[in-house]
């Protein structure tokens, strides 16, 4: 009887130590493929193949459910632009699992999808664990500023001054809240040191002269001004008009009007690109049967460019919807003239040339049949 125990328990146990080395072995093949995967997925990572690393990635996390396989195809899909896959993949990430990068990661895809509330609200919660995370402070305030609340960007600058007052991009935010909350002494303070910091920063030179303006010190207004030009790659507008504004106050006239008229011919747009927006406003006003405003679009196209026949053939077709015969005549013989003058007109406009004749020779009939009436 104890033989038997004794056989049935060596039994047992070799099948337990069996059962444990094939899952030990199919632990191993499980891991070993994982890691293929993984391997396969940071290969084509490294060659930019963004599409086959998202591929192998997303059979690693299917076999694994691992964060880091989550992190790996949100951060694919970020590169590609879809956001909200991203979101959807992140969001599997157990919260008390976050670190300190994803949720600096999260805050950068909220920036990129536009979800302004949402980045703000995560920014707070970052500076709340990690107050030191300068890149966060000075995204926050130049959101909050872009938003024109400079109080809440002073709330993070200044906290973050307290103890560490030479970061560049921080203490451009805060001179920039004093500047949207005018208080120009106080951004001149730190605009100078700014200044000593970074010489080549035609942005700083620009705020720092329009400060200098509010505080009556024109001379050196015109040096920052002229600074921001000398240094501005653009040409940028606004800077030459108000060098202009300057230099004209200081006595420099010749070269303030010359700036000026330069900075106003920066900021106007183009006469092709008007008369692309006036035509699309012609062509709404005329599917919304207004067709008198659609006249008043079509003569601001032909302001911008009044070789444009078809603005010409439009205006009398429109005239024609609004029953105004003396202006749909005179703007059809327009047309027609238009046509004649011009060298191998196309198919189309030798097509409205026909139906402008046609029209024309209607109105002649119907003023011909309201005089005999008469």
């Amino acid at each position: 009887m104890m033989k038997k125990w004794i056989f049935l328990w060596l039994s047992i146990s070799f099948c337990v130590q069996l059962w444990a080395q094939n899952e030990t072995f199919v632990h191993l093949q499980k891991s070993d493929r994982i890691m293929q995967y993984a391997n396969k997925g940071d290969s084509y990572l490294k060659a930019f193949n963004i599409y086959a690393a998202l591929t192998w990635y997303k059979k690693a996390f299917a076999a694994t459910q691992e964060p880091i396989f989550a992190r790996k195809i949100a951060q694919c899909y970020l590169k590609r632009g879809q956001y909200t896959e991203c979101k959807r993949v992140f969001d599997m990430i157990p919260t008390d699992s976050l670190t300190h990068l994803d949720l600096r990661f999260k805050y950068n895809l909220y920036n990129q999808s536009s979800e302004v509330n949402s980045m703000l609200l995560l920014g707070k919660n970052i500076i709340q664990k990690y107050p030191f995370d300068s890149e966060i402070v000075a995204s926050l305030a130049s959101t909050y500023n872009t938003k024109e609340q400079p109080d809440s960007a002073l709330f993070y600058t200044e906290n973050y001054v307290l103890t560490d007052s030479t970061n560049l991009f921080i203490n451009g935010q805060r001179a920039f809240s004093y500047y949207l909350k005018k208080e120009y002494r106080n951004a001149l303070k730190i605009y100078s040191k700014l200044l000593l910091k970074n010489r080549k920063s035609s942005l700083t030179h620009y705020y720092a002269g329009l400060c200098y303006t509010q505080c009556d010190s024109l001379n050196k207004a015109y040096y920052c001004l002229s600074k921001a030009h000398e240094l501005d790659q653009t040409k940028n507008p606004y800077i030459l008009s108000k060098l202009g504004i300057v230099s004209m106050e200081l006595g420099l006239l010749d070269e303030g009007i010359e700036l000026t008229k330069k900075g106003i011919e920066l900021l106007k747009p183009s006469d092709a690109y008007l008369f692309q927006l006036n035509n699309a406003l012609s062509n709404g006003y005329y599917s919304l049967q207004d067709y008198a405003t659609c006249i008043k679009y079509l003569k601001r196209c032909l302001n911008n460019n009044p070789s444009s026949v078809y603005s010409i053939y439009k205006i009398a077709r429109a005239y024609n919807m609004i029953k105004n015969t003396n202006q749909e005549k005179l703007y059809y013989e327009r047309f027609v003239k238009a046509i004649e003058k011009k060298k191998n007109p196309s198919a189309v406009l030798l097509k409205f040339a026909k139906e402008a004749k046609s029209r024309l020779q209607e109105i002649k009939e119907e003023n011909f049949f309201k005089k005999e009436n008469k």
